[in-house]
């Protein structure tokens, strides 16, 4: 399929809207999103989708992928052509598509409450791929609800193939998965670790052994290993690297 702009606001409705208070607006958030990135090392960038490019790229390297901040803010949507393979573009289309209809169906008040999240690869230089987990989330609407600015985040993914696409609402007990053989976004259950597999995973996080870890809570050392066997069982993971990460990417700690 060849690359078409347009077919990334597939769903997206135009609007007119205020330049001078879209002006303040946008320079508040990037003062903003500035700070947040000084202070936590994450990788985030704000999409306009009335202009349809990059309103904000922060200097973390993880998304930049070899490229400048300003070059990167420059492609916009154009940095998707040339940073990831062909599958994996046509895949976010369909995400796309899907995550506006579906977002488009939920009352106004609720709009700026969900998250996507989704991953896929990103080409190194050297013909290698790295698999990153991206969420979006809307953060301005135009005065007709439509959306406006959505912030994005980028972090590597423990995950072995690209997909994954999952959509949360802020509190809520359950969150949709797309099926990609089905079309169609089908209910599961939040994953939920117990209150010692939380302290375990934590603790964990913070780079103590099983052995300090058991210490530290005054268990037994093998009572520790049937724990992380419970927490790798019910995250799908096959070690604690994976455990953290999926844990984090996926709000559980």
């Amino acid at each position: 399929m060849l690359f078409n702009l347009d077919d990334f606001f597939e769903g997206v409705t135009d609007e007119e809207c205020n330049g001078t208070i879209y002006y303040k607006i946008s320079q508040l958030l990037i003062d903003t999103l500035d700070a947040m990135s000084r202070v936590s090392g994450e990788s985030l960038y704000v999409i306009n989708y009335l202009s349809r490019g990059f309103l904000y790229v922060s200097q973390n390297p993880l998304f930049l992928n070899g490229y400048l901040r300003e070059d990167v803010l420059k492609m916009g949507y154009s940095f998707y052509e040339k940073n990831l393979p062909q599958e994996d573009i046509d895949m976010l289309l369909e995400i796309n598509k899907k995550g506006f209809a579906f977002f488009y169906q939920q009352p106004i008040e609720d709009r700026l409450k969900f998250t996507i999240s989704y991953d896929f690869r990103l080409l190194q230089k050297n013909k290698s791929t790295t698999m990153i987990n991206h969420k979006l989330t809307p953060i301005l609407l135009t005065p007709k609800g439509n959306i406006w600015l959505a912030l994005c985040s980028v972090m590597l993914s423990t995950e072995k193939k690209s997909g994954n696409v999952y959509i949360n609402k802020s509190g809520g007990l359950h969150r949709l998965r797309y099926s990609f053989e089905g079309k169609r976004w089908r209910s599961t259950e939040v994953v939920s670790l117990s209150k010692i597999e939380n302290v375990i995973l934590k603790l964990s996080a913070q780079g103590l052994s099983n052995k300090q870890i058991a210490e530290t809570i005054y268990l037994n050392i093998n009572t520790i290993k049937f724990h992380k066997k419970n927490i790798y069982q019910k995250l799908n993971v096959k070690n604690i690297t994976e455990a953290i990460v999926f844990a984090h990417n996926n709000y559980i700690i």
